[in-house]
């Protein structure tokens, strides 16, 4: 993982989610092998002792997004983009297997909806078939076109999200940062105690 899917990462495991990162979409017919940067799961009922109440998650997913992390379970299918990119390479027809796949991993779109779910994902950021909330969602370092179909954040607000998890809650994010997995968050908390 490079930096900018280090903080994806964090950021959504500090919002509840339980993020798997470079998936591996094997090749298929007529596609190669390619990879979701991450796909990521909540469930409603998450809680945390430190930093796992309803204050504490972003508050993008209610406003912006109007996603209820209290009251949905939510897949996120995530691509990371720390530089210049291509936006129009995002939402290429070439690219759709891509979703496909990702939802059928993900699990929670029936297969008898997986085509439905597919279709508006290409027009629509979020679905809500088979009962669970899905979205597609991009982090990238710039803005993206207005209506764009994906949920979208800037890589800087992630990082402030976290750099301010850490700092609110120093008192035992620095003396437990050796307990984190990757040298980026310890190095995030190690710098809110200091």
């Amino acid at each position: 993982m490079n930096f900018a899917e280090q903080l994806v990462y964090w950021y959504l495991r500090l919002n509840g989610f339980f993020p798997l990162t470079n998936f591996v979409l094997h090749h298929g017919e007529g596609h190669r092998t390619s990879d979701a940067d991450l796909l990521a799961v909540r469930f409603p009922y998450v809680s945390e002792v430190i930093g796992g109440a309803d204050k504490d998650w972003d508050a993008r997913f209610w406003k912006r997004w109007h996603i209820d992390l209290t009251s949905e379970t939510v897949g996120l299918i995530v691509e990371v983009k720390s530089g210049f990119f291509d936006y129009s390479d995002l939402n290429h027809p070439d690219r759709e297997w891509r979703v496909r796949d990702s939802l059928r991993r993900l699990g929670m779109v029936p297969p008898s909806q997986l085509e439905q779910a597919v279709e508006e994902l290409r027009r629509a950021p979020c679905t809500r078939l088979g009962g669970c909330r899905t979205a597609k969602l991009l982090v990238s370092s710039g803005n993206i076109p207005n209506g764009a179909p994906w949920l979208h954040v800037e890589l800087r607000l992630v990082d402030k999200f976290v750099r301010r998890r850490m700092k609110t809650y120093s008192d035992r994010k620095y003396p437990d940062r050796l307990f984190f997995a990757g040298d980026l968050i310890q190095y995030l908390a190690w710098k809110s105690g200091g």
